[in-house]
């Protein structure tokens, strides 16, 4: 593949507008289309029909060219690759392709009945918001005899009280650099003690 063509308006520093301009590169090119390297090529890739003007514009600094310039570079390696090794490799590959050949039976796990208990386990975790299949569900609800509550105030309300402390009727909200979340200065605990 030939060098991208050099923007030398937008080269960017001292040493490139020295030694690297367009003028420099277009030698290594005519060193290259005149020596023996070309007859032994199989393919030769030319960007110039890829960087023209309107991408040269959009050079960042006279070298580097925006990423579709580079795809395009790509596919046009792909497709010469292609050409000159495609045919080959489809060839072996079909020579090795074995038309009577039989994916290995996946034994009892074929059956689809197998997975039937899985996805109703899931179910019930997700139903029952329950990551233990639904018994802790159950438990609570055997326990207080279907009178549920998942509240902050039912769970938390009986320890804090055990502990000598009134629990407040909400769960406390997040503090913000030594504020509440209305803004105020934080005045004491959020659990008063309890003076009874």
């Amino acid at each position: 593949m030939d060098p991208l063509p050099v923007v030398d308006t937008k080269l960017n520093t001292m040493e490139k507008r020295k030694y690297m301009t367009e003028r420099h590169v277009q030698l290594f090119r005519q060193a290259v289309g005149t020596s023996a390297l070309m007859e032994s090529l199989s393919a030769s890739i030319d960007p110039m029909f890829v960087c023209d003007t309107s991408m040269q514009v959009k050079s960042t600094d006279g070298v580097h060219y925006t990423l579709p310039v580079y795809d395009v570079i790509a596919q046009m390696i792909a497709n010469a690759c292609d050409t000159l090794f495609g045919a080959e490799m489809r060839e072996q590959a079909q020579a090795k392709l074995d038309l009577n050949y039989k994916p290995k039976s996946a034994g009892a796990m074929d059956t689809p009945l197998l997975g039937l208990p899985i996805v109703l386990v899931s179910l019930a975790m997700l139903l029952s918001m329950d990551n233990f299949f639904g018994v802790g569900y159950l438990g609570l609800a055997v326990a207080t005899c279907g009178n549920i509550s998942l509240s902050w105030q039912s769970a938390y309300g009986p320890i804090l009280e055990s502990l000598g402390f009134v629990a407040p009727t909400t769960p406390p909200k997040p503090k913000q650099n030594g504020q509440d979340s209305d803004g105020d200065e934080e005045s004491g605990s959020l659990l008063a003690s309890d003076e009874s």
